[in-house]
């Protein structure tokens, strides 16, 4: 049987800056079996999202601009014992937030 987890990575994150923010938590996948994200954009610039793997939490070779005032799901074939979301905004926005939800799948 598999059960769902969801965990939240980011939560109504103000981004104000041109910096890359980082996750408090990552997903731990040893024993998932599926993965998905979804990014809710609530700022006036667009995201850039970066997915981090692993303890050092550096990227792994995939990323997504997500529009300004939009949600959008991330999914990739891409596989690591943890994963996350970098993000980073070129235009620093004025107002807004970032919401960064994570799902997984494991066996039970």
């Amino acid at each position: 049987m598999l059960d769902t987890k969801k965990v939240t990575l980011f939560y109504n994150l103000q981004i104000r800056d041109t910096i890359s923010h980082y996750p408090g938590y990552m997903l731990e996948l040893r024993k998932a079996k599926a993965w998905s994200f979804e990014i809710q954009n609530k700022l006036n610039q667009s995201v850039q999202c970066f997915l981090i793997g692993g303890d050092a939490q550096g990227d792994i070779g995939s990323n997504v601009t997500i529009s300004a005032g939009s949600t959008q799901p991330i999914v990739t074939n891409i596989w690591s014992n943890k994963l996350g979301i970098r993000l980073i905004c070129s235009t620093a926005p004025t107002s807004g937030f970032v919401t960064l939800t994570g799902e997984y799948q494991e066996e039970s």
